[in-house]
């Protein structure tokens, strides 16, 4: 019986030392979840995998507006609590730009719509036949979105009359995933086409400054993800996996690339965080494009599920969410794991940052469910 005792207290000392041993920095928290709230019922007809989510949730003067594909039309508090209910006549084909009394969104039924965000009553819309839409940007009289064929449209934001439209000459290529919404900077906007263009305009009449053939080849040259851009350059990304910086003045190719793919880029500070089709996550430098480290995730870059979506930076955490629906916080500096999760169910919107709640994010799965995520927790 002693010496019984004699080896426990013998494997008790070992582990204790190994515990102690073991380097503070390979430890890795488990996120857990903060909030959960239900959009939508969950339904067989949904597929079960991976078809994602037209329209991301939207944080709005401390509201989450909720446009899903089954045409329901919801908010919620940032406690979670359902604040409005409404049946849509249509659903979304990307996600809306959220004022405080309006909804501006492309719709299935090949309209532009304008609705009262309290009631969901139509105010007006714009019937352009179109099947696909890109999210909208909004200035102080436009509302700007681009159509499929590389159609460029400004319409007045009070009646949806036409203010200025632009025809992109293009071949027989077409976007991948989705279509690239504009980037309003002051008075100048820039936009993503499906032939690998990146165009820079005015947003008050439609003049073209510039038009750059940023990404060439035969195929997958779209620039689908939402551009980002400093004070010097404009950044774009092609679904093809090539990411390039582009001259804001001239559209000079300063430079390009092989890094990226369908998921999207994030810019913060002097880095360009980027999901990677390996899959993983890859850090550029912004000035040069060179590589500062890359991470790949777990996972087989044969399966749809592994791909990440498009990151979002928090505080000093890089944060990225895969279609399967792992959720995986990186450093900013090096690229190591600090906080992750397990898959849960199959994520079909992109994370969205919520400021007011700190370092949090909202992802919306398969089964019409919310999450809200809050790192440290």
């Amino acid at each position: 019986m002693v010496i019984k005792h004699k080896y426990v207290l013998l494997a008790a000392a070992i582990l204790a030392a190994a515990v102690l041993a073991a380097p503070v920095e390979s430890a890795v928290k488990i996120l857990t979840n903060r909030l959960t709230f239900k959009v939508e019922s969950i339904s067989s007809l949904r597929s079960p995998s991976l078809k994602p989510e037209p329209a991301a949730p939207v944080v709005a003067d401390e509201e989450i507006v909720v446009f899903s594909s089954r045409r329901r039309l919801e908010s919620f508090d940032l406690t979670g609590k359902r604040t409005q209910e409404l049946k849509t006549e249509f659903g979304p084909v990307a996600t809306p730009a959220v004022t405080s009394d309006r909804i501006f969104v492309g719709g299935d039924d090949g309209k532009f719509h304008c609705l009262e965000r309290k009631t969901g009553k139509e105010l007006w819309s714009n019937n352009l036949k179109s099947l696909l839409f890109s999210q909208p940007a909004l200035t102080v009289d436009r509302v700007i979105f681009q159509t499929a064929n590389d159609r460029v449209l400004a319409l007045d934001p009070e009646t949806g009359s036409w203010r200025w439209e632009y025809q992109h000459l293009r071949g027989a290529d077409l976007a991948v995933a989705q279509l690239g919404p504009p980037l309003v900077l002051e008075e100048v906007m820039f936009i993503g086409l499906s032939d690998g263009f990146i165009m820079s305009m005015d947003p008050e009449n439609g003049r073209v400054f510039w038009k750059a053939h940023a990404f060439t080849g035969e195929q997958f040259m779209d620039v689908d993800a939402p551009l980002e851009a400093d004070e010097a350059n404009v950044f774009a990304a092609s679904a093809g996996g090539e990411m390039a910086a582009l001259s804001r003045k001239t559209g000079k190719i300063v430079w390009r690339c092989r890094a990226g793919g369908l998921g999207g880029f994030r810019l913060a500070g002097e880095y360009i965080f980027l999901a990677t089709d390996e899959p993983g996550v890859t850090a550029l430098d912004r000035l040069t494009g060179k590589e500062i480290w890359s991470t790949k995730l777990k996972g087989k870059r044969v399966r749809f599920s592994d791909l990440p979506l498009r990151p979002v930076v928090l505080n000093d955490l890089v944060v990225v969410v895969t279609r399967g629906g792992k959720v995986v916080a990186l450093d900013q500096a090096s690229g190591k794991v600090r906080e992750t999760s397990n898959y849960f169910t199959a994520i079909i919107s992109a994370p969205v940052p919520v400021p007011a709640l700190g370092p949090s994010f909202l992802a919306m799965d398969n089964q019409g469910i919310v999450r809200l995520w809050k790192l440290g927790m």
